[in-house]
């Protein structure tokens, strides 16, 4: 199966950061040399290939020590509503504010906006579309810290919603700017399942895996039967990847440079092992808590329960952080937890599986073991990729 979902965030903020002043939305905000800001002046400007003065930092001076901030919003792998976003982080003792740069590429070599603010900032002019990075500097009378924040990633859209939030994850696991695909064959090896992972790029998705997956748990346990993009549940940058066997166990698999790993970073169990249907069910679920760390929730539909694992700097803990449970007796009997769980800023909210599924996947052929996923290009309205995993039959692909 493929499954890439989606999830939340938003806010505003004031200023009393040194050399700056807050616009309307109370962002903090200064020239690129560190200097304050004329009013109404956009400080956001073009693309400036490795720095509008050394990407708006090279002004301030290095106060030694300074501890740096930590990206809360918007998560990681998310998509934004506005192209005037609102970017939040959490400050440590002894900071005033931060400088955000939002960047074309991971590593900031190409810098398209910066501005200042205490706890969050939204630049004054629109953003480009696409997928950009973004990091923030700690600040202080006495200067800026050498060391950013970790470098998150966000997808701008062409167009702008009259709301300043963010949802859902892309699966990007090695944080190139391109999305992943996920396909996952539960009936493979004697059923101890597999899952395959093909990585985005300019032309679109590789048509050959980048890493095979095998089922930990050997024979009979389905590896596979649901797979999502779990956004960054360990607050590193990169998008982690979550499958289930469908039974008894959640594995998740951190992003990095190099992508995921062989081997699950985390483990989820519910602790309800006895004829459970843990992970038939699964969804990233953005920011559950506001601590800047991606969620997981999973569903046992044969429970009437819908578990919620919290994220953290290592990832989610082993057992559930909270249980969301079905009140009526049988509890099989509403089936909660069937339908793919999505939470919102302001609420939950229960969608149907298929809604929430970020490409569009046709079935397999049945003639040959391929999944077929169809995406837009400038040379024609609809073209195909066709992803094949030779060995498995057409049914157990995909």
């Amino acid at each position: 199966m493929l499954v890439l979902l989606l999830a939340m965030v938003g806010g505003t903020a004031c200023s009393s950061v040194p050399g700056a002043h807050a616009n309307s939305d109370g962002a903090a905000l200064g020239n690129h040399d560190g200097s304050a800001s004329d009013e109404g002046e956009t400080n956001t400007g073009g693309s400036y290939g490795g720095g509008i003065d050394g990407g708006g930092i090279d002004g301030i001076p290095i106060a030694p020590g300074l501890p740096a901030v930590r990206p809360l919003a918007p998560l990681s792998t998310a998509t934004a509503t506005s192209r005037r976003l609102t970017f939040h982080w959490a400050r440590p003792d002894g900071v005033d504010g931060a400088r955000v740069q939002v960047c074309r590429d991971r590593g900031c070599a190409t810098v398209t906006a910066v501005f200042d603010g205490v706890d969050a900032a939204a630049p004054m002019a629109d953003l480009p579309s696409g997928s950009l990075f973004w990091r923030a500097f700690s600040i202080t009378a006495q200067g800026r810290t050498v060391t950013p924040s970790p470098i998150w990633e966000v997808f701008v859209g062409a167009r702008s919603s009259p709301i300043d939030t963010s949802l859902g994850t892309i699966l990007d696991v090695n944080g190139d700017g391109y999305a992943d695909v996920l396909v996952t064959a539960s009936y493979a090896n004697e059923a101890a399942g597999e899952a395959s992972l093909y990585l985005g790029g300019p032309n679109g998705p590789a048509t050959t895996p980048a890493i095979l997956l095998a089922g930990p748990d050997g024979p009979n346990y389905y590896f596979g039967a649901f797979a999502a993009s779990a956004g960054d549940v360990n607050g590193d940058g990169y998008a982690d990847a979550v499958i289930s066997n469908g039974g008894s166990a959640v594995y998740i698999y951190f992003g990095g440079p190099n992508g995921i790993g062989a081997s699950p970073d985390a483990t989820l169990r519910s602790g309800q092992m006895a004829g459970g249907a843990f992970g038939n069910h699964l969804a990233g679920v953005g920011d559950v808590n506001g601590d800047g760390y991606g969620d997981v929730a999973v569903s046992d539909n044969l429970a009437g329960a819908v578990y919620v694992f919290f994220g953290s700097a290592t990832g989610p803990a082993p057992s559930p952080s909270f249980t969301l449970k079905n009140s009526t007796s049988p509890p099989a009997a509403l089936h909660l937890g069937t339908r793919a769980l999505m939470i919102l800023r302001h609420g939950v909210l229960l969608a149907d599986t298929l809604s929430l599924i970020g490409l569009t996947v046709a079935s397999a052929d049945r003639r040959t073991p391929r999944t077929v996923v169809h995406r837009k290009r400038t040379s024609s309205p609809l073209t195909k990729s066709c992803f094949s995993r030779g060995g498995l039959s057409a049914a157990e692909f995909g």
